[in-house]
């Protein structure tokens, strides 16, 4: 006769449904998903605001730094343009006012563009350029008569401030330009003092064929 043998089962639920998959296991995925939906929502929110702030400093920086305005009322009387140099030596800021430009040293055009030219004459030094077009575009150059600036005796520099008002968007040859203006560049580190270059006045010049 064989001898009975009893089985201790433990019975553990697994909430089994008829269709054979567990809801414990359907329950946890669906955490899952919520909590990395959260996250990513989150890390996302903090990286559309922080682009979007970018963007708006950018913009204040660049309405602040750049103004081309055109104004028909505006009347200059004369061409007067003032250049101060901005130095820093031994942690002072100190101006130096340079030359003075009440004529333009030339005038060209090359193909749509116009170009005004203040320039002095000697072994070197500045040359401030307004390029016009259906805008005016300014321009400072360092130049030398030896290779100073890497091997080249041009160096264009970059603007940190451009305030710009004109009389007209386009003109012809016998129209009247008069401009005022004020034009800062950003730091030169070549020379002592990482000097800005300012460039500060009014224009009135009639256009010659």
């Amino acid at each position: 006769m064989a001898t009975p043998c009893i089985i201790h089962c433990y019975y553990l639920p697994t909430y089994e449904n008829p269709r054979g998959f567990s809801i414990r296991f359907v329950f946890a995925n669906l955490v899952a998903e919520t909590r990395n939906e959260i996250i990513h929502k989150h890390v996302g929110n903090n990286m559309k605001k922080q682009i979007l702030l970018i963007l708006f400093g950018l913009t204040l920086t660049l309405l602040n730094a750049q103004k081309n305005i055109i104004d028909s009322t505006l009347i200059t009387k004369t061409t007067f343009i003032e250049t101060i140099n901005h130095s820093t030596i031994d942690g002072k800021l100190i101006k130096l006012k340079g030359y003075n430009y009440n004529s333009i040293y030339n005038q060209k055009y090359s193909n749509d563009t116009l170009t005004l030219m203040f320039a002095r004459k000697g072994l070197g030094s500045q040359i401030f350029k307004l390029n016009i077009t259906d805008t005016i575009v300014p321009e400072i150059i360092l130049w030398s008569d030896y290779p100073a600036f890497n091997g080249k005796y041009f160096k264009s520099l970059e603007f940190e401030h451009l305030e710009i008002i004109a009389n007209k968007k386009n003109y012809k040859s016998g129209d009247t330009i008069m401009i005022k203006l004020k034009c800062i560049s950003k730091q030169h580190k070549g020379h002592i003092g990482h000097p800005k270059f300012e460039y500060k006045g009014t224009i009135k010049h009639i256009l010659k064929n």
